[in-house]
This record gives structure tokens, C-alpha cells and sequence, in this order.
């Protein structure tokens, strides 16, 4: 019988052993043979007949990539006076580049000269429409509003007394409204020799807030101080200049002048109260502003650390 493939010369003598074996032990049984895995190519030159293995695919079924869905954005609400002006659109800039637990969008409402009480009815509405997971609250002590005229006839005291008041109501209409975390920022005062120190009693009132947060003994509302980062680190006090830090001599940000031979930015300015270099009337700083950028990264850090006790604190620093 003919076979069915064409094979070498060279191996018709095994063939031919093979099938005299088959036959002998399989008679009328040997075309029941199980195929191979090898398949023979025949092919029409004369080099020796290739025989390939046929081999099962080796490639994984698709399995879709496991993706972690993105946090949601974190909202923070900022309240303020002037010195927020003077530092938003550093704010803006430090919380915006913040990514870590999420994305932080920030409500700023500032106004100059303002007193809390004149944002009451604000608060109100952000904390029912917004839903900030994190407020701070920077209010140095004005007493020039409406809201707290009366107290301010009556005195620094009664100014005081209003202003722990209204803290307290700005509190509970966050907490009562699923806020997380409310900061309460010790603001730098004025120097002793501003007029504003005459006008309004900033010291005492930050050294309400230093001992009225505490003893609420709420892990939900904390103090922060702010001072540290535009005061004099020895003194602890007033100071119109301090030295450049590392990266705002990197950025060519470092203008201010050379007192002992160190390169200083000015911090406050002339009026003794603000955070500008240079200020337009309506408390803007006009250029770079060193004292107003120091301020927003120690708010912008009480703020990360509300999120994250591990978070590291900003470049500048106390």
C-alpha cells in the first residue's frame, strides 16, 4: 500500500521496521493509531523536511486593569479679614497643588477691615450648600463693622467677649452641618506703634481664641497660631523684616535688604499691621509679597494637617 505522506529516502528502512512491528502486534487494527503533535511539511527542495511542534498559545485571558477610582475633591472654606487679602492668592496657589488625601477646593471670602460676625450669614450658607470638610476662621479682632459697633462703645473687653460669642455660633454652624474640622488661626498683631492698636484690642482677642479653643475639648476644633511665621523667631514679636528663605532666594524672590549681612524680605508693612511689601487701597499686595506668602503656607499647612497629621509642614515654616 501506498503511504499517505511523502517521506525522506533516508527513512523508508525505519519506516518499513516500524510498520512490520505495527502490523505484527496490531493486525487488522493499526490505522487506529492516535495522531502525533507533529505535523510533517512537505517541501520541494532538497534540504532535509522540517517538522515543527505544534504548541498550545501561552497568552493569559484579558483581564481589565484593576483602577483605583480618584478621590472625590475636598472642600475647605477659608473666612478672613485683610490680612486673607493680603495673602489669597497664595492660598489659592499652596491648597491648589495639594493632592494628598485629594484635590482641595477652597471658598475664600475675605474682606478688609471685616469683623466675624459680619460673616455669620455666609457661613450659614456655605456650610449648608458647600459642605466644607475643613473651615479656618482668621478674624484678628476689627471691631469697624456694624455687627459689633455696641461692644466696641463699651470697650475692649465687651469687643472680646463678642467676639468668643460669635466664634462659638461659627462653630456650631459648621459642626452642625457635617464640617470635620474647624481651625481657629491665631493671626499676627500689630506692632505697637500702628494705629490699628489703638483701634481694636487684636492681642486679646488672639489670647481668647489661644485659651477658648482648648477648653472646648473638642478634637474637632483646634487653635493654630500663625504668628510664628512673620514674628521675629528669638523675640517672638513684631518684626518688619526677616530673612529670605531658601527658595525665595531660588526663585529670585529674595529683594528685601541686608541687615548683618543677611539678605532679608520685608514681611509687614509700614502700617505695622499687614503682610505686603507694597499694598494697593484696597489691600492687595502690589508685587511679591513675603509676609503674605509665609502667611497663607501656615494656613495652608494647619489646613493639610487636618487631612493629615503626617503631612509635612510647607517651605517656609516657623
Amino acid at each position: 500500500m501506498r503511504s499517505r505522506f511523502s517521506v525522506h529516502p533516508l527513512l523508508i528502512f525505519g519506516a518499513l521496521i516500524v510498520f512490520s512491528i505495527v502490523t505484527t502486534n496490531c493486525g487488522t487494527n493499526a490505522t487506529s493509531a492516535s495522531r502525533t503533535t507533529h505535523v510533517v511539511r512537505e517541501t520541494t527542495t532538497t534540504a532535509p523536511t522540517t517538522t515543527t511542534t505544534a504548541v498550545p498559545p501561552t497568552t493569559a485571558p484579558y483581564v481589565a486593569p484593576v483602577t483605583t477610582p480618584q478621590a472625590p475633591p475636598i472642600q475647605a472654606a477659608i473666612f478672613g479679614d485683610s490680612l486673607i487679602t493680603n495673602a489669597n492668592p497664595y492660598l489659592i496657589e499652596d491648597l491648589g497643588a495639594m493632592t494628598s488625601p485629594g484635590h482641595i477646593l477652597t471658598t475664600v471670602e475675605q474682606q478688609p477691615g471685616s469683623a466675624l460676625c459680619q460673616f455669620l450669614p455666609q457661613m450659614q450658607t456655605i456650610a449648608t450648600t458647600i459642605h466644607p470638610q475643613v473651615v479656618a476662621l482668621e478674624f484678628a479682632g476689627n471691631a469697624f463693622s456694624p455687627c459689633i459697633s455696641n461692644a466696641q462703645s463699651q470697650g475692649f473687653s465687651a469687643v472680646v467677649a463678642q467676639y468668643q460669642a460669635d466664634l462659638s455660633t461659627a462653630i456650631n454652624i459648621f459642626l452642625s452641618n457635617g464640617t470635620a474640622h474647624v481651625i481657629v488661626i491665631g493671626a499676627p498683631v500689630p506692632s505697637a506703634t500702628s494705629l490699628y492698636a489703638n483701634f481694636s484690642p487684636y492681642a486679646d482677642v488672639k489670647n481668647m481664641y489661644a485659651s477658648f479653643v482648648p477648653s472646648l475639648n473638642n478634637p474637632a476644633v483646634t487653635y493654630f497660631d500663625a504668628s510664628p511665621w512673620v514674628e521675629d523667631p528669638v523675640t517672638h514679636s513684631f518684626t518688619q523684616y526677616l530673612p529670605c528663605k531658601p527658595l525665595e532666594i531660588w526663585t529670585g524672590n529674595c529683594t528685601g535688604p541686608s541687615i548683618n549681612g543677611v539678605q532679608n524680605n520685608i514681611v509687614r508693612y509700614s502700617d505695622g499691621a499687614h503682610l505686603c511689601a507694597q499694598m494697593a487701597p484696597n489691600f492687595t499686595c502690589v508685587g511679591y509679597a513675603s509676609g503674605a506668602w509665609r502667611m497663607a503656607n501656615a494656613i495652608s499647612t494647619a489646613i493639610a494637617e487636618a487631612f493629615n497629621p503626617q503631612y509635612a509642614p510647607l517651605p517656609t515654616g516657623p
